[in-house]
């Protein structure tokens, strides 16, 4: 099935401990945020399933986009990089149907309201409830294809309007789109598609290509096409077995105070003047169930590994691509450091390979390069090569007036590096050994003394010797 409820079922069934069901009714105000926070302090990230929420006649669960954990993702589309990587070998173009669960109930016009939605306030000081897992969809309106990406929508307190960022101040995906349609004065069409299965919710969490469609990807994770429907009053096509849609049109020229709102780096993002969308039809499943995902640092959206285990996956193709001698990448949450694993068989390897990786994604703004020795999804391991085998005269490399994320704090303008701005200096370390001169052999305990050893046994009582 292509839908988040067979999910659901899926993941209780399956791996009850990555699923969290919660009786009691809540609120949408601060509780369902409240409740992932505290779970998160015990380590603990399932996705939440909340059965009543207070006001709302819908379900709401949290958190069930992609995980770290390999028993989540395997559920989802995949156990490994290499799977994902054979998957995307394989692209399936998705199926358009007449008519699907999504569209069960349409409400058009006057009928719009966004108070039937427990759409969730995370943060203290939030703005206002904010649609943090809609996946938003336009089209190009040059060559027609599709483009999805994932981006903070705010609840206005009206029942027709929403306040949307384009990540990275809208200079790829939706935002270059976007200032197509501005440069002629027209409006952008836009679909947000809330309650999806995670293999459709994966693929529009990378950043591809413009010219890629993200729901061929989709079908090729899940094995068969993504079944789309026509929307009701735009111009584009969605999942049909998705549980809510939000259709409407994105207004040109027309920027309403956005944010502050509570956001992945773990800071606040600072209130902007942002883009502006007005709703023509919401049509939801009879039975829908919202879906939210907590945006704060402690909750990352996808796997560690850029965006998600697809994007991570296609990362790594592209580096290697490039560069053979790449063995693995990898990247930290918080918009922290991209690592990038390698075989060195000749020196200035690490910064070609380091140039390579900040070209693939604007939102890294360190690179590090490590020999094959080091764990790069241990952090410890990654700090113990940068403090043994980098000098800092010698391995630093700097580049300013990079294009980042303007949510990253250190992010600042092009005039004044004193002003909020999109641009930043990006760094590539290149902690790598030096070739053709001695170098300290690392120590370590020999491995068939702790390679799979284990540690309930030591606790029993053997024979004596």
């Amino acid at each position: 099935m292509q839908d988040l409820r067979s999910f659901l079922k899926e993941l209780e069934e399956k791996a009850p401990n990555l699923f969290f069901r919660v009786e009691k009714p809540v609120s949408p105000v601060f509780e369902v945020a409240g409740i992932a926070r505290r779970l998160a302090e015990e380590s603990r990230y399932p996705a939440i399933y909340c059965k009543q929420v207070n006001g709302f006649s819908m379900p709401l669960v949290a958190n069930v986009a992609i995980g770290s954990d390999t028993q989540r993702i395997a559920l989802g589309g995949g156990a490994s990089r290499d799977e994902l990587l054979a998957k995307l070998g394989h692209l399936i173009k998705p199926r358009l149907v007449k008519n699907g669960p999504v569209q069960e109930i349409v409400k058009l016009g006057a009928d719009v309201d966004l108070g039937e939605l427990p759409i969730v306030t995370h943060a203290e000081k939030d703005a206002g409830p904010y649609i943090t897992i809609g996946l938003a969809v336009v089209k190009d309106p040059d060559t027609g294809v599709p483009n999805w990406g994932i981006y903070r929508i705010m609840g206005k307190g009206e029942r027709s309007r929403l306040g949307i960022y384009f990540t990275g101040g809208g200079a790829l995906g939706i935002g270059h789109i976007y200032r197509k349609m501005e440069a002629r004065n027209q409006a952008m069409e836009i679909a947000i598609v809330i309650g999806n299965h995670p293999c459709i919710t994966m693929t529009t969490a990378f950043a591809g290509r413009l010219e890629d469609d993200e729901m061929d990807f989709a079908g090729a994770l899940l094995g068969e096409p993504v079944r789309l429907v026509k929307c009701k009053t735009v111009d584009l096509e969605v999942p049909a077995d998705s549980e809510i849609v939000l259709e409407g049109r994105v207004i040109p020229h027309l920027r309403e105070p956005e944010a502050p709102f509570g956001e992945f780096t773990g800071y606040y993002g600072p209130e902007r003047a942002n883009p502006v969308i007005e709703l023509t039809a919401i049509t939801r499943r009879a039975d829908a169930i919202y879906e939210d995902l907590t945006p704060l640092g402690y909750y990352i959206l996808g796997a560690p590994g850029g965006g998600g285990p697809l994007a991570g996956a296609w990362m790594y193709k592209e580096l290697k691509r490039i560069i053979p001698q790449v063995i693995e990448v990898y990247a930290y949450p918080w918009a922290g450091p991209m690592v990038v694993k390698l075989r060195k068989d000749f020196e200035g390897l690490g910064q070609q390979a380091g140039l390579v990786a900040l070209s693939l994604r604007h939102v890294p703004r360190m690179v590090i390069i490590v020999d094959e020795d080091v764990n790069i999804r241990n952090p410890y391991e990654v700090l113990w090569a940068l403090a043994t085998r980098t000098r800092g005269d010698q391995e630093f490399s700097f580049i300013q007036n990079c294009l980042t994320n303007p949510l990253h704090p250190c992010s600042h303008s092009l005039g004044d590096t004193q002003e909020a701005g999109a641009v930043v200096t990006k760094v590539i370390i290149d902690a790598t050994k030096p070739l053709g001169i001695p170098f300290p052999e690392r120590c370590d305990v020999p491995r068939e003394y702790w390679v799979g050893l284990d540690l309930e046994s030591l606790k029993k009582a053997g024979p004596k010797s």
